[in-house]
Protein backbone atom coordinates (compact mmCIF):
# COMPACT_ATOMS: atom_id res chain seq x y z
CA UNK A 1 0.00 0.00 0.00
CA UNK A 2 0.75 3.85 0.22
CA UNK A 3 0.95 6.48 2.91
CA UNK A 4 0.64 9.94 3.30
CA UNK A 5 3.94 10.85 5.61
CA UNK A 6 2.94 14.34 6.55
CA UNK A 7 1.21 17.42 5.19
CA UNK A 8 2.12 20.94 5.38
CA UNK A 9 0.30 23.68 4.76
CA UNK A 10 0.66 27.50 4.82
CA UNK A 11 -2.00 30.23 5.35
CA UNK A 12 -1.22 33.87 4.64
CA UNK A 13 -0.33 35.86 8.01
CA UNK A 14 -3.25 37.19 9.78
CA UNK A 15 -2.44 40.82 8.65
CA UNK A 16 -5.16 43.92 9.26
CA UNK A 17 -7.03 44.28 6.28
CA UNK A 18 -5.90 41.07 4.88
CA UNK A 19 -7.73 38.94 7.65
CA UNK A 20 -11.58 39.31 7.28
CA UNK A 21 -13.49 37.83 10.30
CA UNK A 22 -17.02 36.32 10.01
CA UNK A 23 -18.50 39.02 10.97
CA UNK A 24 -16.74 41.39 8.32
CA UNK A 25 -17.09 39.16 6.00
CA UNK A 26 -20.75 39.31 6.36
CA UNK A 27 -20.79 43.28 6.42
CA UNK A 28 -19.08 43.49 3.20
CA UNK A 29 -21.56 41.54 1.26
CA UNK A 30 -24.46 42.76 3.13
CA UNK A 31 -25.44 39.48 4.45
CA UNK A 32 -27.59 39.30 8.27
CA UNK A 33 -26.26 36.68 9.98
CA UNK A 34 -29.99 35.83 11.75
CA UNK A 35 -31.77 35.55 8.23
CA UNK A 36 -33.16 32.13 7.82
CA UNK A 37 -31.88 30.32 4.89
CA UNK A 38 -29.66 32.98 3.80
CA UNK A 39 -27.17 31.72 1.16
CA UNK A 40 -24.07 33.00 2.34
CA UNK A 41 -25.31 32.32 6.48
CA UNK A 42 -25.58 28.91 5.10
CA UNK A 43 -22.65 28.75 3.21
CA UNK A 44 -20.42 30.08 6.08
CA UNK A 45 -22.07 27.65 8.58
CA UNK A 46 -21.63 24.40 6.32
CA UNK A 47 -18.28 25.36 5.17
CA UNK A 48 -17.22 25.98 8.75
CA UNK A 49 -15.76 29.84 7.45
CA UNK A 50 -14.49 31.71 10.25
CA UNK A 51 -12.68 34.08 8.70
CA UNK A 52 -10.63 34.34 5.28
CA UNK A 53 -7.19 35.75 4.83
CA UNK A 54 -6.07 37.26 2.00
CA UNK A 55 -2.03 37.38 1.03
CA UNK A 56 -0.05 40.31 0.90
CA UNK A 57 2.03 40.82 -2.46
CA UNK A 58 4.97 39.00 -0.48
CA UNK A 59 2.89 35.78 -0.16
CA UNK A 60 2.42 34.94 -3.39
CA UNK A 61 1.61 31.46 -4.53
CA UNK A 62 4.65 30.75 -5.13
CA UNK A 63 5.97 31.31 -1.78
CA UNK A 64 3.29 29.55 -0.27
CA UNK A 65 3.43 26.38 -2.32
CA UNK A 66 7.06 26.01 -1.46
CA UNK A 67 7.30 26.71 2.36
CA UNK A 68 4.21 23.85 2.54
CA UNK A 69 6.24 21.67 0.72
CA UNK A 70 9.20 22.25 2.34
CA UNK A 71 7.21 21.53 6.10
CA UNK A 72 5.36 18.74 4.66
CA UNK A 73 9.21 17.26 3.38
CA UNK A 74 10.76 18.42 7.36
CA UNK A 75 7.32 16.97 9.05
CA UNK A 76 7.28 13.49 7.09
CA UNK A 77 11.02 12.79 8.19
CA UNK A 78 11.61 12.16 4.64
CA UNK A 79 15.11 13.37 3.04
CA UNK A 80 14.26 15.91 0.47
CA UNK A 81 17.12 13.93 -1.82
CA UNK A 82 14.63 10.88 -1.85
CA UNK A 83 11.93 13.48 -3.25
CA UNK A 84 12.04 12.24 -6.79
CA UNK A 85 8.57 13.82 -7.87
CA UNK A 86 5.79 16.80 -7.47
CA UNK A 87 1.99 16.99 -8.75
CA UNK A 88 0.87 20.29 -8.03
CA UNK A 89 -2.61 21.80 -8.40
CA UNK A 90 -3.07 25.33 -9.44
CA UNK A 91 -4.67 28.44 -11.37
CA UNK A 92 -3.02 30.46 -10.01
CA UNK A 93 0.35 30.25 -12.34
CA UNK A 94 1.96 32.90 -13.51
CA UNK A 95 1.58 31.83 -17.03
CA UNK A 96 1.24 28.74 -18.90
CA UNK A 97 4.51 27.32 -20.16
CA UNK A 98 6.44 25.91 -18.17
CA UNK A 99 4.10 25.64 -15.82
CA UNK A 100 3.21 26.02 -12.25
CA UNK A 101 5.11 22.41 -11.57
CA UNK A 102 8.26 23.45 -13.21
CA UNK A 103 8.40 26.87 -11.57
CA UNK A 104 7.81 25.15 -8.23
CA UNK A 105 10.27 22.22 -8.93
CA UNK A 106 12.82 24.69 -10.10
CA UNK A 107 11.89 26.28 -6.00
CA UNK A 108 12.81 23.69 -4.52
CA UNK A 109 15.94 22.85 -5.88
CA UNK A 110 18.37 23.17 -3.49
CA UNK A 111 15.54 21.19 -0.69
CA UNK A 112 14.80 18.44 -3.18
CA UNK A 113 17.47 18.36 -6.42
CA UNK A 114 16.28 15.05 -7.20
CA UNK A 115 12.88 15.79 -8.33
CA UNK A 116 12.90 13.95 -11.90
CA UNK A 117 9.22 14.68 -12.44
CA UNK A 118 6.74 17.50 -12.29
CA UNK A 119 3.18 17.55 -13.28
CA UNK A 120 -0.04 20.23 -13.57
CA UNK A 121 -3.34 19.90 -12.54
CA UNK A 122 -5.05 23.04 -13.72
CA UNK A 123 -7.90 23.00 -11.02
CA UNK A 124 -8.79 25.31 -8.24
CA UNK A 125 -10.92 23.87 -5.84
CA UNK A 126 -11.10 20.53 -6.79
CA UNK A 127 -7.01 19.93 -7.85
CA UNK A 128 -5.65 18.88 -4.71
CA UNK A 129 -7.97 15.64 -4.64
CA UNK A 130 -7.42 15.45 -8.52
CA UNK A 131 -3.76 15.63 -7.73
CA UNK A 132 -3.67 13.21 -5.51
CA UNK A 133 -5.63 11.05 -7.92
CA UNK A 134 -3.25 11.72 -10.25
CA UNK A 135 -0.15 10.60 -8.21
CA UNK A 136 -2.20 7.49 -7.24
CA UNK A 137 -3.00 6.68 -10.69
CA UNK A 138 0.62 7.26 -11.89
CA UNK A 139 1.55 5.19 -9.32
CA UNK A 140 -0.44 2.27 -9.72
CA UNK A 141 0.53 2.17 -13.83
CA UNK A 142 4.40 2.92 -13.10
CA UNK A 143 5.19 5.94 -14.05
CA UNK A 144 6.20 7.78 -10.34
CA UNK A 145 7.93 5.25 -8.07
CA UNK A 146 9.59 6.62 -4.55
CA UNK A 147 8.76 9.58 -2.72
CA UNK A 148 7.46 12.37 -4.02
CA UNK A 149 4.99 15.66 -3.51
CA UNK A 150 1.23 16.61 -3.72
CA UNK A 151 0.79 20.75 -3.77
CA UNK A 152 -2.19 22.71 -4.15
CA UNK A 153 -1.91 26.08 -4.27
CA UNK A 154 -4.06 29.18 -4.92
CA UNK A 155 -4.83 32.86 -4.42
CA UNK A 156 -7.41 33.96 -6.07
CA UNK A 157 -8.03 37.07 -4.46
CA UNK A 158 -8.09 38.91 -8.24
CA UNK A 159 -10.94 37.07 -8.27
CA UNK A 160 -12.68 38.80 -5.52
CA UNK A 161 -14.99 42.19 -5.56
CA UNK A 162 -16.06 42.94 -1.95
CA UNK A 163 -19.32 43.78 -3.10
CA UNK A 164 -19.77 40.28 -4.56
CA UNK A 165 -21.84 38.32 -2.08
CA UNK A 166 -20.03 35.02 -2.77
CA UNK A 167 -16.38 36.22 -3.35
CA UNK A 168 -15.44 35.54 0.26
CA UNK A 169 -15.25 31.89 -0.82
CA UNK A 170 -12.44 32.72 -2.36
CA UNK A 171 -9.09 33.17 -0.44
CA UNK A 172 -5.08 32.36 -0.31
CA UNK A 173 -3.33 29.22 0.81
CA UNK A 174 -1.14 26.71 -0.16
CA UNK A 175 -1.26 23.11 1.37
CA UNK A 176 1.33 19.66 0.40
CA UNK A 177 1.52 15.98 1.28
CA UNK A 178 5.06 14.07 1.00
CA UNK A 179 4.19 10.83 -0.06
CA UNK A 180 6.21 7.11 0.05
CA UNK A 181 5.46 4.41 -2.21
CA UNK A 182 2.96 2.85 0.50
CA UNK A 183 0.80 5.91 0.70
CA UNK A 184 -2.55 4.07 1.21
CA UNK A 185 -6.14 4.13 1.38
CA UNK A 186 -7.39 3.78 -2.42
CA UNK A 187 -7.40 7.41 -3.32
CA UNK A 188 -8.91 6.80 -6.05
CA UNK A 189 -11.80 5.97 -4.56
CA UNK A 190 -12.61 9.76 -4.03
CA UNK A 191 -13.02 10.42 -7.45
Amino acid sequence: GKKVDKEGNLLPEATPGKCYSLNELLELTGTIWETPGDYNSKILVDLGMRERRIATSDETPYFMAVQAAKRAVADSGLDGKSINWLVVASVSGKRDFPNVAQDIQKMLEEECPNIEKSLHVPFACAGFPLALITADSFYSIGQLEGNGLVIGMEDVKKMWREDDRDGFLFGSQAGAVALSPDFAVGLSSLA
